[in-house]
């Protein structure tokens, strides 16, 4: 069974008429729901982006010039009532779409949502939350994220130290797991 039954796959199409910030000419990616939810998961965590980020991503991903911003604005709402739906059921916040990242408490899908100001503000919160729990833990090992103001993304790189975030890949030395800054859940070992 598909997460988004009925939805068309993503394309490429060359934009004929100027539309918006689209110009004539330009390669644009109409994303599928799903193309969406993927471009969601690259958003940092504990950050929020916008609406023109996600569909940086998508273009990027892609290799487009550009992406649809009605039809990504229409799928970013399937994926958030999806996840909300998900959310409602019981599933962790972990394992869902990142919706809340991309989307302001006042925005109209938000508005759209059960309790989606309060809901996106509260997500948001616990994001923030346990950021501020790993990272006084990797700074006791003397690691620090490069900050962006020094040309670094403010991620921290692909090391090898006590699991704290990411997904254990496993290592020679008890409790000690390779981080990967690209995993979509935390680690299980977090407190």
């Amino acid at each position: 069974m598909t997460k988004y039954p009925g939805s068309k796959p993503t394309y490429v199409r060359v934009q004929e008429k100027p539309f918006g910030a689209l110009v004539p000419g330009e390669m644009v990616i109409i994303p599928s729901p799903q193309a969406v939810e993927d471009a969601l998961w690259t958003t940092t965590r504990g950050e929020t982006s916008t609406q023109a980020d996600l569909r940086s991503i998508l273009a990027e991903q892609h290799s487009t010039d550009n992406a649809c911003p009605v039809m990504t604005g229409f799928q970013l709402r399937l994926v958030a009532e999806t996840a909300v739906a998900a959310l409602e059921e019981g599933v962790e916040p972990d394992e869902v779409a990142p919706f809340w990242r991309v989307l302001e408490p006042d925005s109209k899908i938000a508005g759209r949502l059960p309790d989606g100001a309060n809901l996106i503000t509260d997500l948001r919160s616990r994001e923030r939350k346990i950021g501020c729990q790993i990272a006084p833990r990797l700074k006791q090992y003397g690691i620090s994220p490069i900050p962006s103001d020094r040309g670094g993304s403010g991620e921290i790189p692909s090391l090898n130290v006590v699991c704290v975030v990411g997904r254990a890949t496993g290592s020679a030395a008890a409790g000690s797991h390779t981080f990967d800054s690209d995993d979509r859940r935390p680690c299980p070992n977090l407190p």
